[in-house]
């Protein structure tokens, strides 16, 4: 398998919007500095305007999407969208795939005007580290642009169906359930060895995680040859990534949460009746089976707002 490496540019977004102290586990003790690996240089583009407070995303039952700044317990905004198949949110910017296959992005203030950014599309998503939008296309086309919302659009990959942006990285899931790492510019090589036999691929600054089709979870750090740590989790259902946070959906509905390395100990205790696990910062949203939103903020172990949303079928946190 042949490997391709660049050095680390990759940046979470996350880091910016957390609050200084983290917990691991319920004991809410900070992860030792050994377990803290060194962050990437952060590459978020001020001049893009990129950067927001933290929001939260919910797309309800009836398709239409609503979108939240600031506090958990914040008022909601006015509908964002109706005929809503997929909700995206990065930094400032807010995107929706709509039902006709449209994708659509605005990009500053909840209330600023849509730009139709593709025609065609059944996957799109946002990444602010680099500003990139990316869409697959229903006969397998991944496109990445970068820059503003105008910019033009770059083919990636083929045979393609799923693809997820996290600063300079670029992942695909590839038909065939193989996952290819590109790093660098959209038009970087990829290492197409990366894994195979995948359902699910996160990326997370210099992290990289996979739910493989047996639900066994593997994640790496470093480099994108960097070596696999393949005793992370099993019985897995929906893996997420975020700083130094790792969570997962198991089949049965709990979710696990851990902070700091990737082999340090799980908190058995998050949530139970889970569909859905959202990470960033020091945040944790989940949608639970009963259609309600529940976010927390801070430790591991802090209290949950249980009223954030119901009737809900997504939940998006940046």
């Amino acid at each position: 398998m042949r490997r391709r490496a660049t050095s680390l540019g990759a940046v979470l977004i996350a880091a910016l919007l957390s609050p200084a102290a983290v917990a691991i586990g319920p004991a809410a003790a900070s992860p030792p500095s050994s377990d803290r690996p060194v962050a990437p240089t952060l590459t978020v583009t001020r001049e893009l305007g990129l950067y927001a407070g933290p929001r939260i995303g919910a797309l309800r039952l009836d398709g239409t999407a609503i979108v939240k700044e600031g506090a958990v317990s914040a008022p909601w905004g006015g509908i964002q969208h109706d005929a809503v198949s997929a909700l995206s949110l990065a930094g400032n910017r807010i995107g929706v795939l709509l039902t006709d296959g449209r994708a659509l992005v605005k990009e500053g203030q909840p209330d600023a005007s849509w730009v139709e950014e593709y025609r065609g599309a059944v996957k799109l998503r946002l990444d602010a580290g680099r500003g990139r939008i990316g869409v697959v296309t229903s006969d397998g086309l991944a496109l990445v642009k970068e820059g503003g919302l105008g910019a033009s659009w770059v083919v990636v990959a083929d045979y393609v169906s799923d693809l997820v942006l996290s600063g300079d990285r670029i992942a695909v899931l590839r038909r065939d359930r193989t996952v290819w790492v590109k790093q660098g510019g959209l038009d970087a090589s990829w290492d197409t060895g990366v894994a195979d036999q995948v359902a699910q691929v996160v990326l997370s600054g210099y992290r990289i995680g996979v739910v493989r089709t047996d639900g066994r979870v593997w994640v790496k750090e470093g480099s994108v040859g960097a070596s696999w740590d393949y005793g992370v989790a099993t019985g897995v259902r929906q893996l997420a990534m975020s700083g130094y946070r790792i969570g997962v959906v198991r089949t049965d509905g709990r979710v696990w949460v851990k902070e700091g390395s990737v082999s340090a100990l799980w908190n058995y205790g998050i949530a139970t009746d889970v569909s859905e696990l959202a990470l960033t910062g020091t945040r944790v949203g989940v949608l639970r089976t009963n259609q309600t939103v529940w976010v927390k903020e801070g430790g591991l172990d802090a209290s949950w707002d249980t009223g954030v949303a119901d009737y809900t079928r997504q939940i998006c946190l940046t």
